[in-house]
């Protein structure tokens, strides 16, 4: 006996009398009810029905399943109206998207199917942007991110191989000294996706800042599926950093550009040459280099700008036990010749000798390449006697090179600018410091542009370079190479 076949599903509403009973009376109920009128509809029925809390449920459900229904094809119509009257095709499309930052692709994705469809396109995330700059009015906080690991892991898998680049974390719109940031919503495994599917080999640029939860197991693993990054920021993040450059030295010899800026009260941010020596023989590519805020000795600052031959950028701030003897090295053992731009500013250690050795050296025709220095101090012990800065030949230096800027800001009231004629100029409670250096230019320079402005830029206050007496030793043993 053969099994009788299951009747097949047919969407055809003819095929069943009752769904034309259903449209025909729901076509009648919305187009010729008031809906003023249907409350006291409502009650003189409810009031003959003997199970009334039944026929109340009955109501809500029917009128649910009606809104559902009318708002989805809402959607659809908009979807379809979009989608006709929308000036470009799909491919199109997805590439404006791609154009515009995360929020506003997230946005736009939430607008209509249509544009839910192209925004889920991999090239859309291609770049995640999902930095949250906070604005900061005295010690407090105006706005809370609200971006979590579950977030930043669906647009990582969106993309997939088309990840470009990823910036993640939280930055203050000014710097506020001895403000702690409050637990973020990230944490260590806010980029544990990029370790499945094969790592990220498209992934370029990676920018992390004041992630609190990222610990060395975390961003190492995240490192070592990443062989093509160029581009790698790491602000604030409690990490050894030993362990850091070992891992860029393993997994990511084609890095060009690299910024580190250590926590404040951070236990590892020392750096010496055995930590950076396969660092700088394995990443030649390096033209950009900051590190900030670490403990580093002059004999490492010279084997870092020596080492990397390509390099012209370079940030040295708010380094420790940085005396500047590097500088004169440098000037007469060769190094540094394609340096463009040099940042010690907040170097608290560096001498007057040292800096005037360096000059002398400008002026003899070593550093041909350099076209903007800042060596100002707007912090540090006022206790310690400083000197001026009248041992600067700015003169002598603007007249063999026009162009060369030079910031040595001091303090913030009075102000005096030393333009190429030699003229001076009073500003009053300006502020003369530039831009933070990592301010991105229409030439991809990821220093902020020294062609306009003053070339000579000075504060009336005094206070420049702690005294070579009282500041200790200069560790002149940097001045010959060491054996390692």
């Amino acid at each position: 006996m053969k099994t009788p076949k299951r009747p097949r599903y047919s969407n055809n509403s003819t095929s069943n009398p009752n769904n034309n009973n259903n449209n025909n009376l729901l076509e009648s109920f919305i187009s010729n009810t008031d809906p003023a009128s249907l409350t006291t509809s409502f009650n003189q029925i409810l009031e003959s029905q003997p199970k009334k809390n039944d026929f109340i449920q009955r109501a809500i459900d029917i009128s649910s399943a009606l809104l559902e229904a009318a708002n989805r094809s809402r959607c659809e119509q908009a979807s379809a109206h979009n989608a006709f009257v929308w000036p470009f095709p799909y491919d199109l499309t997805v590439k404006v998207f791609s154009m515009i930052d995360t929020q506003s692709v997230c946005n736009v994705a939430a607008t209509c199917s249509f544009f839910h469809k192209c925004a889920m396109d991999p090239l859309c995330y291609a770049d995640i942007d999902l930095v949250t700059l906070v604005p900061m009015v005295g010690f407090q906080r105006t706005l809370v991110p609200k971006v979590n690991n579950a977030a930043v892991s669906a647009m990582i898998q969106r993309a997939g191989n088309a990840l470009q680049s990823i910036k993640l974390g939280e930055v203050l719109d000014k710097f506020v000294y001895g403000y702690k940031m409050p637990q973020f919503l990230l944490t260590r495994s806010c980029l544990s996706s990029l370790n499945g599917n094969g790592g990220a080999p498209s992934l370029r640029r990676l920018h992390l800042y004041n992630i609190k939860g990222m610990d060395n197991t975390s961003l190492l693993a995240s490192l070592s599926v990443c062989p093509s990054l160029i581009d790698l920021e790491i602000v604030c993040l409690y990490v050894d950093w030993k362990l850091t450059l070992e891992a860029l030295s393993k997994h990511i010899p084609l890095i060009e550009r690299l910024i580190c800026e250590s926590s404040s009260g951070d236990k590892n941010a020392g750096l010496r040459y055995a930590n950076c020596r396969k660092f700088i023989l394995n990443c030649p590519n390096i033209t950009t280099l900051a590190l900030k805020g670490f403990e580093m000795p002059d004999f490492v600052a010279r084997k870092l700008v020596k080492g990397f031959r390509k390099l012209k950028h370079v940030d040295f701030s708010n380094t420790y036990h940085l005396f500047g003897s590097f500088l004169k090295t440098l000037g007469t053992n060769g190094g540094g010749e394609n340096l463009e731009v040099m940042i010690l500013r907040g170097t608290r250690h560096l001498k007057q000798v040292r800096v005037k050795q360096f000059f002398e050296a400008l002026l003899a025709g070593a550093w041909k390449s350099l076209r903007h220095l800042d060596i100002s101090r707007t912090e540090g012990n006022r206790l310690i006697r400083v000197y001026s800065t009248s041992f600067i030949p700015i003169k002598q230096l603007l007249q063999q090179r026009p162009n060369f800027r030079l910031l040595a800001e001091f303090g913030k009231s009075e102000s005096e600018v030393i333009r190429s004629d030699g003229s001076l100029s009073s500003q009053s409670g300006s502020d003369t410091s530039d831009s933070s250096p990592y301010t991105s230019t229409s030439d991809g320079s990821p220093y902020a542009s020294t062609s306009d402005g003053p070339p000579y830029t000075s504060t009336s206050d005094s206070s420049s370079y702690v005294s070579d007496q009282e500041s200790g030793s200069d560790e002149s043993s940097d001045d010959v190479d060491h054996p390692v």
